[in-house]
C-alpha cells in the first residue's frame, strides 16, 4: 500500500510537472508564432518605391500634392505633432494632401531618408509629383520643414494649417484653384 501511494504520488508530479511543461510549451509556441508573424509583417507591406509610386497616381487622382512624414514612436516632437494633427484647423487642412509616413528607424526606408536628407525628425516634405515614372527625388518639392512643437511652442495646430495652405498654393495642381476659390 505505501509503495502504491508513493507511486500514485510520483505519478501525480510528474502529471503536474509535464501539465506544467506543456503549458510552458505552448506559451512559448505562442511566442514564436507572434514573433514569426511579426518578422513576416514588414514583407507585407510594399517597398517604399511602391509606396511613393502609389503615392503618386493617388495625388494626381485627387489633385492633391504629397507630404511626406518622417517619424519614430520614440520622438516626442512626433508624439506632439501627431496630436495637433488631431485638431482643427490642421485636421481639414491635411485633408488636402495625400499623406505618406514613414518610420525614420525602419532601415527599409534608408534610401528614403538618405535621399532627403533627414537628419532630424518630425520631418514634413511637401511635394508636387508631376511625372509619376520619375522617382520621388525628381518630384518638384514645395517645402521640407524640421518641425519641433514641444521645443518650439508657437508651433500650433492654426500655424501648421496656415503654412500648408500656403504651399499647398504653390502646387501646379492646386495653385489655380486655390487663388480661384
Amino acid at each position: 500500500m505505501q509503495v502504491a501511494r508513493r507511486t500514485i504520488a510520483y505519478l501525480g508530479c510528474v502529471w503536474v510537472f509535464c501539465s506544467a511543461c506543456s503549458r510552458e510549451q505552448d506559451a512559448q509556441r505562442q511566442s514564436a508564432a507572434a514573433v514569426q508573424s511579426a518578422a513576416l509583417q514588414p514583407a507585407l507591406e510594399p517597398s517604399p518605391a511602391v509606396r511613393m509610386a502609389e503615392a503618386c497616381v493617388q495625388s494626381h487622382e485627387a489633385s492633391r500634392p504629397v507630404l511626406l512624414e518622417f517619424s519614430a514612436d520614440w520622438c516626442p516632437d512626433c508624439k506632439r505633432l501627431e496630436a495637433l494633427k488631431q485638431t482643427s484647423p490642421l485636421r481639414e487642412e491635411l485633408a488636402h494632401w495625400h499623406y505618406v509616413s514613414f518610420d525614420a528607424d525602419d532601415e527599409r526606408y534608408d534610401d528614403l531618408t538618405d535621399a532627403f536628407d533627414v537628419r532630424a525628425i518630425a520631418r514634413w516634405v511637401l511635394l508636387d509629383p508631376r511625372d509619376c515614372g520619375q522617382p520621388v527625388t525628381a518630384w518638384e518639392k514645395l517645402a521640407d520643414r524640421v518641425l519641433e512643437p514641444t521645443r518650439n511652442t508657437s508651433l500650433s495646430s492654426e500655424s501648421l494649417a496656415a503654412w500648408l495652405a500656403g504651399e499647398r498654393g504653390k502646387s501646379h495642381k492646386l495653385g489655380q484653384a486655390v487663388h480661384d476659390g
